[in-house]
């Protein structure tokens, strides 16, 4: 009898550290998963943030279309849009159908076919 009691005693404290583990690898797994979710959230708001995209217009230079819907500082060199400074780190560049563009965006007279890009970018 007390051979018996000995092995249920054994089999239970198994079975509890069985029930254990598995609890804490499930809770850690779910944290990991919420974390994961929570940073490709945050990653992916803050990209949206960090690229202005618009279709150009016959006529219109790049800049003029940017401030038709953005709050802009500076004339010749964009200092900061909707509030998103450059710093010494950063800078808004700004692309013509996925080419950094080659004159200023004053300067740069859109077509309709023209995909206006700004990206927030880290200086090299």
């Amino acid at each position: 009898m007390k051979n018996q009691s000995r092995r249920i005693l054994v089999i239970l404290i198994v079975v509890a550290v069985a029930i254990i583990t598995w609890s804490v690898a499930a809770k850690k797994s779910s944290d990991e998963l919420s974390g994961s979710a929570a940073n490709v959230e945050s990653a992916a708001s803050e990209n949206q943030a960090d690229t202005i995209a618009y279709q150009g217009e016959d006529g219109k230079s790049a800049m003029e279309l940017l401030r038709r819907s953005h709050q802009v500082e500076g004339d010749t060199f964009v200092t900061a849009i909707d509030g998103k400074v450059s710093d010494a780190g950063h800078f808004w560049g700004y692309y013509v159908n996925s080419a950094m563009a080659q004159v200023g965006a004053n300067e740069y007279i859109t077509k309709n076919s023209d995909t206006i890009e700004w990206r927030y970018e880290a200086i090299q």
